[in-house]
């Protein structure tokens, strides 16, 4: 996705599906880290960490991050 946006430009769509991404990296993480340690809880965790990097991307004003990569 990185280079995607390196060579084509940054736009909104284009940060969302980074973020989720991200997102989905995290949950993956929690997922494997469940293997070797199950009584994590690997839902609750999931969703607050989805929580919190949904409130990140909230905040982040996108349009001026578009703006200074473009």
């Amino acid at each position: 996705m990185l280079m995607y946006i390196e060579i084509y430009g940054l736009t909104q769509k284009r940060i969302y599906a980074f973020w989720f991404m991200i997102v989905l990296t995290v949950v993956f993480i929690l997922i494997s880290i469940n293997q070797f340690i199950p009584k994590i809880k690997t839902v609750a965790l999931s969703l607050a960490v989805a929580a919190a990097l949904f409130t990140v991307l909230s905040v982040a004003n996108v349009d001026n991050i578009i703006a200074k990569v473009n």
